[in-house]
């Protein structure tokens, strides 16, 4: 399976375009890794994430969105689901389906209709199915078992994390949450899966956990380690953070020094990588 971040930076990517300290003007100025869009991925065929970099991202990083029709949206919030974008005129017959929290799935389907409604053009305007996920129900989508699992971050319009396996590899999606809620702890521990791949948030400076929706490096260790006490990860499992912005406060580099106390690996804009 071949995973591909297209975007691994946060709603104000980096650099921030307002902003000066040390972390942007060391972005602006040196550029290649230090840059960082908005989130976006690619599991085998399918998307994580759709975010107002996927034009960026088709246009400088390889992306061609008619190769993915099914997209898993992690949660409503802008920089992971640029709902502005999705109504179109295609040239095809094939449909596309994004995956939404349930409480966001209802009002984009009825907001897309409205969008179509009277519509006129040639070719027609279209838009995708919009599917409910159900956390703790696993879909089978394309040969791919996908189990959307609560994540904490957004209550009040729903946010998931995604478990995706196929041929007997498994992978951990654990962006935009805190740690982990113990419904999804409990859900995890009571599987019997390997977990090959777990990419984590690292959106904190160390020791700076400002907000309960976000994880430092601290905290992404803790859900490592939860996850290998559990069983669920072992000496052959890749963890890799990603998710950064800039009050991280680490260059790339700088990063990637700090990660390797824990094993970890940092994904960057464009980094592919074969489980």
């Amino acid at each position: 399976m071949k995973i591909k971040y297209y975007g691994t930076g946060t709603s104000g990517a980096i650099p921030e375009m307002f902003c000066s300290c040390r972390v942007c003007e060391y972005a602006r100025s040196h550029g290649g890794k230090d840059i960082r869009s908005r989130s976006q991925a690619t599991v085998g065929d399918l998307m994580i994430d759709f975010s107002h970099d996927a034009f960026m991202h088709t246009v400088y990083g390889g992306l061609d969105m008619r190769n993915y029709k099914h997209v898993l949206i992690t949660h409503g919030h802008f920089d992971h689901y640029a709902r502005e974008q999705l109504t179109g005129r295609y040239v095809t017959d094939e449909n596309w389906t994004f995956y939404l929290p349930p409480q966001t799935a209802a009002p984009e389907r009825e907001r897309l209709q409205k969008n179509l409604q009277g519509a006129k053009g040639n070719p027609p305007r279209r838009a995708p199915e919009i599917a409910d996920t159900v956390p703790f129900m696993p879909m089978d989508i394309m040969g791919y078992r996908v189990t959307p699992l609560p994540a904490r971050h957004a209550p009040s319009i729903g946010s998931l994390i995604y478990l995706i396996e196929k041929d007997g590899t498994a992978v951990l999606w654990d962006h935009d949450s805190g740690l982990m809620l113990p419904e999804t702890i409990e859900y995890l521990r009571g599987l019997d899966v390997h977990l090959d791949f777990v990419s984590l948030d690292c959106n904190l400076a160390r020791g700076q956990n400002i907000s309960p929706y976000h994880m430092d490096i601290l905290q992404a260790n803790e859900t490592a380690q939860l996850l290998r006490q559990m069983g669920r990860a072992d000496e052959r499992t890749r963890f890799f953070i990603s998710h950064f912005s800039h009050l991280l406060d680490r260059t790339h580099a700088e990063l990637c020094e700090e990660a390797k106390e824990f094993g970890f690996e940092v994904a960057y804009d464009g980094m592919e990588i074969d489980i």
